[in-house]
């Protein structure tokens, strides 16, 4: 090739084989990730690639349709559109017939066919089908992993999208690191009923959290079950706010029931659980999610000051449940491939603010794999936390599977 093309990897590196990337650099492209679909037209129009791959998964869990508003974009509607399926398949879960989609070849394939097609994509317009090498299960060639590109990307604008977008398993973890990469300002807002959540962040910290039900007697149930009020304090309260026309908080401090630096203290605290249950629970999971760029959120008393970082180091480390992480890697067919750091891996501890027992414990990762930790914690602890720590590497592309 006379010049280096571009490949838009519509994927999150942690959900895409090293070896694709890894494949594609040695052939002579340059391979861009872009890992949130309600980004990927503006990402598209910016980068001008000359060929999408599409995670397979991604689209599913975010937006099948994708392929079809590439399609009728203007700018983007003769740019070629390849799904990378998943190998356990049986059958592909976009249609294969679909004009907008040029090819589908399995994530696992013989590396020349992945090579075959993209060149096949170059030379000719899109295809009313298209199943090149559908679901066969040779073997990918040993190829030396690329480094992902993301963080080239960082300062590109995260757009606000008007359209909320699921929540799948790694999402939220992966958002949140995206914001504080960038040292993004803007409010995040997830709902899941009946469950909601609005986040404001300034500059990659969260100033900021919100609880979108916690409206009437919510909050004083609060208070009731953390022992700080009792049920007859409660309902004088609730009672003296409802006449009043003030937050039941207030009313208590009015009341001389609670003093305002044991309420702020407590709000304060309230809302630092509510962000460690953000990355290290799955209770958002299938919900949906907004992000709007440059948004402000008013700050009270109760703000807050930290790293979007590291609420998904704390939230992972301190709260995920195993189980939960195995699956997440079953899912992705990675539950016993071994791991590996990644080039630039110490630079993301430092940026993570891993301490030297944490940094002891990533090095002994080489080689494992998630069964192994997994079953290894059924006998001590600390295989548990290791399976926390892989997961958290994985995410922030320090971890390689």
């Amino acid at each position: 090739m006379a010049a280096k093309q571009t490949i838009m990897l519509l994927a999150e590196p942690a959900g895409l084989p090293d070896r694709i990337a890894g494949f594609l650099g040695e052939m002579g492209f340059t391979t861009r990730f872009c890992p949130f679909p309600h980004e990927a037209l503006e990402f598209a129009t910016q980068l001008s690639p000359a060929v999408v791959l599409a995670d397979e998964f991604l689209l599913e869990q975010s937006d099948p349709l994708l392929p079809r508003r590439f399609h009728e974009h203007p700018l983007l509607r003769r740019l070629p559109f390849v799904i990378l399926a998943d190998q356990q398949n049986a059958r592909p879960r976009v249609n294969p017939n679909d004009s907008a989609i040029h090819a589908i070849v399995p994530k696992v394939s013989n590396a020349m066919d992945l090579y075959n097609t993209v060149l096949r994509a170059l030379k000719t317009e899109p295809k009313p089908t298209g199943t090149d090498g559908a679901f066969a299960t040779p073997t990918l060639s040993e190829t030396a992993p690329a480094e992902p590109v993301r963080r080239q990307l960082l300062p590109e604008p995260v757009s606000t999208n008007d359209t909320p977008q699921p929540v799948a398993d790694i999402t939220l973890a992966r958002l949140m690191l995206h914001l504080a990469r960038r040292h993004a300002t803007g409010v995040l807002e997830i709902r899941k009923r009946p469950l909601g959540l609005r986040i404001g962040i300034e500059d990659g910290a969260v100033r900021q959290v919100v609880n979108l039900d916690q409206g009437g007697e919510a909050f004083g149930k609060l208070l009731m079950r953390n022992a700080i009020i009792t049920p007859l304090e409660h309902r004088a309260s609730l009672k003296r706010a409802e006449q009043s026309g003030v937050s039941q908080g207030e009313a208590l401090v009015r009341m001389a029931l609670l003093n305002q630096e044991t309420m702020n203290e407590f709000v304060a605290q309230h809302k630092r659980e509510m962000l460690g249950e953000l990355c290290g629970t799955e209770q958002w999971l299938g919900g949906r999610y907004l992000w709007r760029e440059g948004r402000r959120l008013k700050v009270d008393n109760e703000a807050l000051s930290q790293s979007a970082m590291h609420v998904v180091r704390n939230g992972i480390l301190r709260r995920l449940r195993p189980e939960w992480i195995v699956e997440a890697f079953r899912r992705r067919g990675a539950a016993t491939e071994p791991m590996s750091l990644r080039e630039g891996a110490r630079e993301i501890f430092a940026e993570l603010g891993l301490t030297r027992e944490m940094i002891a414990a990533a090095d002994g990762l080489e080689g494992q794999n998630a069964v192994g930790l997994f079953d290894r914690g059924t006998r001590s602890s600390n295989g548990h936390e290791a399976l926390r720590l892989a997961f958290l590497l994985l995410i922030a592309d320090a971890l390689a599977v």
